[in-house]
């Protein structure tokens, strides 16, 4: 069962801390998060302007000062909620030692793992693209070796789920092998993967609803205007923006549950 993972990985107190923490912390972030979400704003524009929507690849590249600026915005969030290290306020205490270490390796991690989730999303439309073409070409029975590769290759995306976060673990320098022995198995990456959809799926229902509001008078065709598609960027990126906190948040409170840290 999933409660009985490693130590423990309490989903649902996980979630909630994730949520009321970045509550709590809402103005603190939103000074943190200025920068991050006008680069991100700024790619956003830039990649509609050079018709880059499907070019995953590009994208990344386009973002990569936003997803360094948003990588120093998360690793600073998790030191606060792990370390109690409120930024810049933890470097007048007594005794401080700057380490910039444990910040610059959880910054390139967290912008490694854009790449690679961008990476995934492409991989995954040209799959997708692939099967459906396959299925118009030909209408005999499903290839069995196709299927058991597929679901191959969906227990690897279950399973490697866990590294996605490995920018928390560098941010608190924790080593890869002790986290590791202490997630063993599947129900870890179900545990996190649960937490994942709770932090990510209202945002984006939330984006839904509002493009389809917005949006609703160029359905039946016409070019958006420009100031209606610069509204929508900028809510995309706080929503963004948003998501990973909360979900950083989250997960940061659930390792710190796998590590026997004490509750909040």
């Amino acid at each position: 069962m999933i409660a009985s993972m490693a130590r423990s990985f309490d989903i649902v107190e996980a979630i909630g801390n994730g949520y009321l923490a970045t509550w709590r912390e809402r103005r603190w972030l939103a000074r943190l998060a200025f920068v991050p979400v006008v680069a991100k704003i700024v790619g956003l524009q830039i990649i509609l302007l050079l018709g880059l929507e499907r070019n995953f690849l590009g994208q990344a590249i386009v973002l990569l000062p936003a997803f360094v600026a948003e990588g120093w915005l998360v690793v600073r969030y998790v030191r606060l909620l792990a370390l109690g290290e409120r930024w810049p306020d933890h470097q007048n205490a007594p005794g401080f030692r700057p380490d910039p270490r444990p910040v610059l390796a959880g910054i390139l991690a967290y912008t490694l793992m854009q790449f690679v989730l961008r990476g995934l999303v492409a991989l995954a439309m040209v799959g997708a693209a692939a099967g459906q073409g396959a299925d118009m070409a030909q209408t005999s029975q499903p290839d069995p070796v196709a299927f058991a590769l597929a679901g191959g290759m969906l227990l690897v995306v279950i399973w490697s789920f866990r590294y996605l976060w490995l920018y928390i673990l560098a941010s608190l320098g924790i080593g890869l092998r002790e986290f590791l022995s202490a997630i063993r198995g599947f129900p870890a990456s179900f545990a996190m993967i649960g937490t994942w959809i709770v932090c990510f799926l209202p945002f984006m229902m939330a984006l839904g609803v509002v493009a389809g509001l917005v949006l609703s008078p160029w359905r039946a065709g016409g070019e958006v205007p420009i100031l209606v598609d610069g509204g929508m960027a900028a809510l995309q990126a706080v929503l963004d923006t948003t998501i990973s906190l909360v979900s950083t948040a989250a997960m940061t409170y659930g390792i710190r549950q796998i590590f026997g840290a004490p509750k909040p």
